[in-house]
């Protein structure tokens, strides 16, 4: 059978958004040039058990979705009448086990057992609106007194009154809502399902997200991509029934990623908004729903039936999954806060089983256009342990413990010039903390039911334990870059003197020789001859040789400039960071050599992180044990970062700039401590009186 379809479009009646465009607004999905072919064959010609009895075909040239919050409101409402109507119309039977166990094996018989779609061009569009407004919110502070005064919520002030957060708009008075528009593309999109193999394939040749956001004051519209995928395809596949393991690949040319804060923020509005909506319809056709009994039934029956129990083991042995990963090029980049810009790039990515190890090449990590990392190769191992009940860490317990191998070849870690660090950590963390109460008051005022429904419903999620983590790096690099102009001036200045000392002592030798110094030379004596026979005045001038002696000056001068050329010329250029690429400084190109002020070269470095006993109250313990201020005054903590760790090194210099002796070199070194980084908290002193 094949049939053939032109234009299929689903139209919405009713007000909707202005701010949509007229030829797109009241059409919610348009498709175009649609084909469907229906191929059966007869199974008793073919004897290959494996191969499709059925099959259906789908093309399709276009899809257009354009759509509004009202649409969704709308969409949501109709879905859920519809739901309604039909369980009150088809009240659900009765049914046995064995009658289920009998329609399951017959399904799995009828149907169509391979599928085809294939679309050409997918365009799904999205206009909203943010709202822009004042708004206040509850902010706790979180502080850890250690062992002794554990972790304490700090809810008022120093005065007694609430801690409270206030979310201002900066907008102008007469603009209370942001206009945005979200646009997904997808170009030569096919899927293709063989239930006979137990296969399924995904391939799409282009997919991009695309953010756009209205200016104020007439400004042009801004435009992010948020994701991009260029050449992508998704394999998965089984032996059969009696296979375990279901097999995948992810293979892709190219994906971009950029993370902005406006487009969350819009975004997240939306998710808010549209859940509200839901759980407003759902407490409302709650009421009118109508429950069947014998529903209960059914489900006690088969929880109690073997055969289900069985099926349930087979269902817990079929989640073990390979996943293999193909890629060639990863770029992630963000604006962290107000102008701490972060960026990671991968060359490729390659992993038999993602479950296991990750082989990465080509790694980078920037700030603000100024890299910190590199690396040639790095591999990342996961290996997981099986936890005995005889361990005292019952959190260890109920997470999924494991430890990782990370090895790595050609580390190169660079402190750029002038980078901020302190400012970037400390922008970072005042912009996820705004994040942070941006979204809870918008909750607070689009979603109020919320905080009710999941204080009850609360559940503990397990999370990842780092156990132990080993990291091993055969050739380390860290260094501290110089400033640009400091280290060309250096440089060329010991360039110069050198060849200011050459010139020297030959224009030293030229000036003996043209001021008669050498006059028992043979040369000198010929000379004075020729003078007194010729009877000329006695000028310097007209003396024989004069002319000479001055181009033999300026071609020590020409020389000493062509060297000092050449030996620029031959001087390797440094790619630097990127700290100083623009401004004053980006004109003064350094050397290799005078490329850091000071440099720390490892080899075979082997360094050994272990979890701290008690977690942050034994470091907490830990610290007050080394400071006595900290344990007398008994100091709060907001954040802790620490490990056991041990160090392990086949040879390591200490290079400052150019010279040419290590300030430090040693061989066979090793370290076994503890690094513990704790970050006071400045809390009021009522508080700390309690």
């Amino acid at each position: 059978m094949h049939a053939k379809l032109g234009d299929l479009k689903f139209l919405v009646s009713g007000k909707h958004q202005q701010s949509m465009k007229e030829s797109a607004s009241g059409t919610l999905l348009h498709i175009s040039q649609s084909t469907l072919d229906l191929e059966q064959k007869d199974p008793g010609k073919d004897n290959d058990e494996d191969h499709a009895k059925s099959s259906i075909s789908v093309n399709i040239s276009g899809i257009r979705m354009h759509f509004c919050f009202y649409y969704l409101e709308s969409l949501c409402a109709t879905a859920m009448s519809y739901k309604v109507f039909l369980k009150s119309i088809l009240p659900p039977k009765k049914r046995s086990v064995q009658e289920n166990a009998s329609q399951k094996s017959t399904k799995k018989s009828k149907g169509a057992q391979l599928l085809k779609i294939n679309v050409a061009q997918c365009s799904i569009v999205y206009d909203g609106d943010m709202r822009l407004e004042d708004m206040s919110i509850a902010d706790p502070k979180r502080v850890n007194f250690g062992s002794q005064g554990g972790r304490v919520v700090i809810i008022n002030e120093a005065n007694g009154s609430p801690r409270m957060a206030y979310v201002n708009s900066t907008s102008l008075p007469d603009h209370k809502n942001v206009h945005f528009s979200t646009s997904l593309e997808i170009y030569q999109f096919g899927v293709s399902l063989n239930k006979a193999k137990h296969s399924m394939q995904v391939e799409l040749e282009n997919f991009r997200l695309t953010h756009k956001e209205d200016q104020l004051d007439n400004k042009p519209v801004e435009e992010t991509k948020l994701f991009d995928v260029r050449k992508a395809k998704f394999v998965q596949r089984s032996g059969g029934l009696n296979d375990i393991a279901a097999c995948s690949l992810i293979n892709v040319t190219d994906i971009a990623v950029r993370w902005e804060p406006d487009p969350y923020l819009e975004l997240l509005e939306v998710a808010t908004r549209l859940k509200s909506v839901l759980h407003r319809m759902k407490l409302q056709y709650a009421v009118t729903e109508v429950k069947d009994e014998t529903l209960n039934v059914d489900i006690l029956s088969k929880k109690e039936s073997p055969t289900d129990h069985g099926q349930q083991e087979k269902a817990q042995k079929k989640r073990e999954s390979v996943i293999a990963i193909d890629l060639e090029s990863l770029k992630i980049s963000g604006e962290l806060a107000d102008g701490v810009e972060a960026m990671i790039t991968v060359g490729y990515i390659f992993s038999e089983n993602a479950k296991i190890g990750v082989l990465v090449e080509g790694i980078s990590v920037s700030f603000c256009g100024a890299w910190i990392l590199k690396s040639s190769r790095m591999q990342l191992s996961r290996i997981p342990i099986s936890v005995s009940d005889s361990n005292s860490d019952k959190k260890l317990q109920s997470a999924a413990a494991c430890d990782w191998v990370i090895q790595c070849r050609d580390v190169n870690i660079c402190l750029p010039f002038r980078l901020q660090l302190r400012a970037i950590d400390d922008a970072v963390e005042d912009t996820l903390r705004a994040f942070k109460l941006i979204s809870a008051a918008k909750t607070s005022v689009l979603f109020p039911e919320k905080k009710s429904s999941t204080t009850s419903s609360k559940k503990s999620k397990p999370k990842m334990a780092f156990r132990y983590v080993r990291v091993i790096v055969r050739d380390l690099i860290a260094e501290i870059e110089e400033e640009p102009m400091q280290g060309w001036l250096d440089e060329h200045i010991t360039l110069m003197k050198n060849i200011f000392y050459e010139s020297t002592v030959r224009l030293n030798l030229l000036d003996e020789l043209s001021s008669g110094k050498n006059k028992d030379s043979p040369k000198a004596k010929l000379d004075t001859s020729s003078e007194k026979n010729s009877g000329c005045p006695d000028v310097d001038a007209d003396v024989p040789g004069t002319h000479s002696i001055e181009k033999l000056r300026e071609e020590i001068y020409r020389q000493a400039f062509q060297s000092y050329y050449q030996a620029c010329q031959k001087l390797p250029v440094s790619e630097g960071s990127g700290a100083c690429s623009s401004g004053f400084q980006s004109g003064f190109k350094m050397s290799t050599r005078r490329a850091s002020v000071m440099s720390v070269c490892a080899k075979d470095v082997d360094v050994s992180l272990s979890k701290i006993d008690g977690g942050d109250e034994g470091m907490i313990s830990f610290i007050k044990s080394l400071d006595p201020v900290c344990a007398k005054d008994d100091i709060p903590f907001s954040r802790l970062y620490g490990s056991n760790f041990s160090l392990k090194t086949r040879s390591l210099s200490v290079y400052l700039r150019d010279y040419t002796f290590p300030l430090f070199s040693g061989t066979n070194g090793k370290c076994d401590g503890r690094l513990v980084l704790g970050q006071q908290v400045s809390i009021p002193c009522r508080s700390l009186m309690k």
